[in-house]
Formats: structure tokens, sequence, C-alpha cells
């Protein structure tokens, strides 16, 4: 199940959730450009917040007892790159799997899972 947004108390919650349906993970969007998910702060607009994207791991990995995986991009835009940061903050926050999103030829890579 994939969750979204931009607070880390809120996600935990909705990933608590979700568990009612017994997910194998709780993958969080950080890759999203969509408007509505962006424009109120989720998605891709977390890769402006690198340090909140570790917040919100962190909480929601807290929350559930599933993996938890993060869908990211190479930056906000083409002037602010930060996958590697944010990968290496959402690893700090033990995530379990990351997927970047490369653009703009849209090519997903699934990562080895870490830390496993």
């Amino acid at each position: 199940i994939q969750i979204f947004g931009d607070q880390p108390e809120i996600m935990a919650k909705a990933a608590e959730k979700a568990m009612e349906f017994e997910p194998q993970a709780i993958d969080i969007n950080m890759g999203c450009p969509a408007p509505k998910i962006s424009n109120s702060g989720g998605g891709c607009a977390l890769m402006k917040r690198p340090d909140l994207c570790g917040d919100i791991v962190s909480a929601v990995k807290k929350a559930v007892s599933v993996p938890v995986t993060v869908k990211i991009r190479k930056g906000w835009d083409k002037n602010s790159i930060n996958a590697v940061e944010v990968a290496c903050i959402c690893e700090q926050a033990e995530l379990t799997q990351l997927q970047y999103m490369a653009e703009p030829e849209r090519i997903c890579i699934r990562l080895l899972p870490i830390g496993i």
C-alpha cells in the first residue's frame, strides 16, 4: 500500500490504518510530481526537505511491522539534485527499500533492500 503526505504523525497513523488490509509493505511516495500531491507538500515536494523525509520514514517504521519502502526522484528540479542525500537520510531512519525514478526517461530502478 502506498501512502503520501508531509506530516510524520499523520503518515504513521495512515500506515497503521493501512495495516487493516494486511499489506506486504508500506510504500511512502516521495516521488510523485502531480500537482494535487506535490502542491500539498507530499510526493516529490518532500525532496525539498530531506530531514522531513527521514522523520516520516522513522515515524512510519515505528508504526508498522512490515517493510517500509520509499519512492524518490533525483531531486525537486534540475537545479536541486539531492537523491543521494535523501536516500542516506532515509537509510539512517531504517528504510527497508528505496525506488529511484530517473527523469526524463522515467526509468524505475528497484534497489536492493537496505540492511537486510
